[in-house]
């Protein structure tokens, strides 16, 4: 069976740099017909305390399946952190937050690329390289790293919400056409994150074809596997 569904890998709430509570941002994503939708709100390295960011994150998910639970709704939230660092960012989807933390605890220079993407393929969890290619102002993964990384990334953004509400038009659209095309040439699924930090935010997002039904019954793994095995990544680009 397939199915064409809505997806948004890249959002924020208040309990990170976010504007509003978690509850508003998914009511926003309900309202937008998305399927999948994931909170990432950040994981400071080195300049922050991960270990109470961890904690933040992992009650956010917990508060989610709570509130979806509560509404009935068969949006699902997938739980996930973007990895912020002075040189890149990292979005991490369908972590169990214990084995993060372990992790980050144990193994030396965790937060080392050829260290924590490894540990993401291994435990089955997608990486998102977030908005790279990035012009100066703005910390992303550069052409080097990506290739350097490819095999083992599942992805990377193609369109991010936050460059398209900050950037003149015709910077976005050259930031745009290079990261396609980088992209593009090493295989990596092209991903379209709102990166939202406001409910207004919530829109921009990736079209997808899917070989399953997703809804409230779905394991995590399957969920997962969908988006990772999916056909026609569209990007659904709101008017700015």
């Amino acid at each position: 069976m397939k199915e064409r569904i809505r997806i948004d890998t890249h959002a924020h709430t208040e309990a990170s740099d976010g504007k509003h509570s978690l509850q508003s941002m998914i009511e926003k994503a309900i309202k937008e017909k998305f399927t999948v939708f994931s909170i990432t709100n950040h994981l400071w390295y080195p300049n922050g305390n991960w270990e109470t960011d961890l904690e933040r994150i992992q009650e956010e998910f917990c508060h989610a399946e709570r509130f979806i639970k509560e509404h009935a709704t068969e949006i699902r939230v997938v739980p996930g952190a973007e990895i912020t660092t002075s040189k890149w960012h990292l979005v991490l989807l369908g972590t169990d937050f214990d084995q993060l933390s372990r992790y980050l605890s144990h193994k030396e220079n965790s937060f080392d690329l050829k260290n924590i993407l490894p540990w993401a393929h291994d435990n089955g969890v997608l990486s998102i390289a977030a908005h790279p290619l990035a012009i100066r102002g703005f910390h992303s993964m550069s052409l080097k790293k990506l290739e350097e990384h490819a095999e083992l990334l599942t992805g990377a953004e193609i369109h991010n919400g936050e460059f398209h509400r900050r950037m003149p038009h015709k910077l976005y659209e050259l930031w745009h056409y290079e990261a396609k095309k980088q992209i593009g040439k090493l295989d990596l699924i092209p991903f379209t994150g709102s990166d939202a930090h406001r409910m207004k935010d919530i829109g921009m997002g990736t079209e997808v074809t899917v070989s399953g039904l997703i809804d409230e019954n779905t394991p995590l793994i399957d969920i997962l596997s969908f988006i990772r095995k999916g056909k026609n990544f569209i990007p659904i680009i709101p008017k700015k």
